[in-house]
């Protein structure tokens, strides 16, 4: 036995050396990242601190910390590495030999010609250990793509990490924003209301007509409407931030900054490319590439002849005591090639290459894409300075006319009427004001968001995930 295992062993080992694993050949891929230049200075976007900071508000991290240690998709992200790394160790597992413990008991009774019954009551204990060599790489193209797997889910958390903190960011603008025109709309409804005193009065003296009643009336009863929609707006982005941060809904929940937080101004030169780089999605959709490639590698070897080496230890006697007394041993080896499959594995072989090119196209589309984000929060951005700068010089003249108008009425040369329509008209700028500063402070939010914007260490955040819980910054 043990001469054929070595005549077996003697003729097969040369084919194994003579093998060439299959590697993937990945060549660089040009994308829109390696022909675009920015001057924008490296430290406009601090990667080494948390992104949010430039705010500078202790309330906003609370919510941050709060949402990665019980937001939903990022457990469910957590449990996608999970799978991935148990995926992996299961491709892994095929470098090794496989062995099957098998104990069988039979019981037969047979009738002779003389009546007599004859039972065989036998026990047989067998050992069976397989082992395919990895003469063309497969196991370790099928190991390499699902260890891929894992980073590229690690990427993926760490994206859904980041738009999260992007849209817990933009709520607590949101409710910031609507809680200061809350303001506004009742300090609005306030004077509106003076006004329609002064015109009751009027009206009454027969200086005014029913029909400025009437008009007046409509207006504060406009003015209520966007109060009522306004309350109900804040309600409904309490509920959302509740949501993002793994909370009901219903849950109360306090947002005690009263203004908007101010925010440098940005550069004029743009964005350089090597901020779009730290994108986790750009990267996963790299190693996406990486990951296909080795499929392609695990196809072609399949295409190859197979090397399959078998032992098995087998026994069999009536008595149980026995059956470790004296063992069989069977050795053997096999090389399985394919002839015919029907075109199967060729076909499969195109397939993985036609999923290669899927996710290199696929990478050029999310690099333009980035590209496209961070331009489009830039231009965003830039739109919203020079309308703020615009509604503050309107601001400055409302003011002045403001003055003037205070001036008149105190002459006696016009009523309070225009005094309060000047007040109107400087609380409606600011409240535009108020408008135009949120949506540019949420136009740098998505910058921060294309830019791939720093955010807690990915093991703090598996952590959190794990244990559900808020760990400390």
């Amino acid at each position: 036995m043990r001469c054929k295992f070595l005549i077996l062993t003697v003729l097969i080992l040369p084919i194994i050396l003579s093998c060439t694993a299959f590697k993937p050949k990945i060549a660089k891929v040009e994308t829109v990242l390696d022909n675009t230049s920015g001057a924008m200075p490296a430290d406009f976007i601090d990667n080494e601190t948390l992104w949010w900071n430039i705010f500078d508000s202790p309330e906003i991290s609370v919510f941050m910390d709060k949402a990665f240690g019980n937001n939903f998709d990022i457990k469910a992200a957590y449990y996608r590495i999970k799978q991935a790394q148990a995926s992996y160790r299961k491709s892994y597992s095929n470098y090794y030999p496989s062995a099957d413990l098998t104990m069988e008991r039979s019981y037969n009774e047979q009738k002779k010609e003389n009546f007599n019954v004859v039972t065989t009551d036998t026990w047989s204990l067998g050992l069976n250990v397989s082992y395919e060599a990895d003469i063309w790489g497969q196991t370790r193209a099928e190991a390499e793509s699902a260890a891929l797997q894992i980073e590229i889910n690690r990427y993926n958390l760490t994206g859904s990490a980041l738009i999260l903190s992007t849209d817990i960011a933009k709520t607590w603008i949101d409710i910031i924003a609507n809680k200061i025109k809350l303001n506004t709309l009742t300090e609005q409804l306030r004077l509106n209301r003076d006004i329609y005193s002064i015109l009751e009065e009027r009206y009454y003296n027969s200086m005014a007509a029913l029909i400025d009643l009437y008009q007046q009336e409509s207006v504060i009863a406009n003015i209520q409407s966007q109060i009522d929609d306004t309350i109900s707006e804040i309600k409904q982005l309490k509920q959302s931030l509740n949501v993002l941060t793994g909370t009901h809904p219903g849950a109360k929940i306090s947002i005690d900054t009263k203004k908007l937080p101010v925010i440098r101004p940005i550069p004029e030169d743009g964005l350089p490319v090597s901020m779009l780089r730290n994108r986790p999605d750009l990267k996963a959709s790299w190693l996406n590439v990486q990951s296909a490639a080795w499929n392609v590698s695990s196809a072609k070897a399949d295409r190859l002849p197979s090397l399959k080496l078998t032992g098995s230890y087998n026994y069999s006697d009536e008595r149980l005591s026995n059956i470790f007394d004296n063992w069989a041993l069977n050795l053997a080896g096999s090389l399985i090639a394919p002839i015919i499959d029907g075109g199967f594995r060729k076909a499969e072989v195109e397939r993985t290459k036609a999923v290669l090119q899927e996710a290199v196209m696929t990478y050029k589309q999310d690099a333009l894409n980035a590209v496209k984000e961070a331009e489009t929060a830039l231009l965003n951005e830039n739109k919203y300075v020079k309308r703020i700068k615009n509604t503050e010089e309107r601001l400055t003249i409302a003011k002045k006319s403001l003055i003037e108008a205070e001036r008149r009425y105190y002459s006696g040369i016009s009523d309070y009427t225009t005094v309060l329509n000047e007040r109107l008209n400087i609380i409606e700028l600011k409240s535009s004001l108020t408008e135009f500063r949120s949506a540019r402070i949420k136009s740098r939010i998505d910058l921060y968001k294309a830019a791939g914007g720093k955010i807690p260490e990915l093991n703090e955040i598996l952590k959190e995930a794990e244990n559900g819980r808020t760990a400390k910054k």
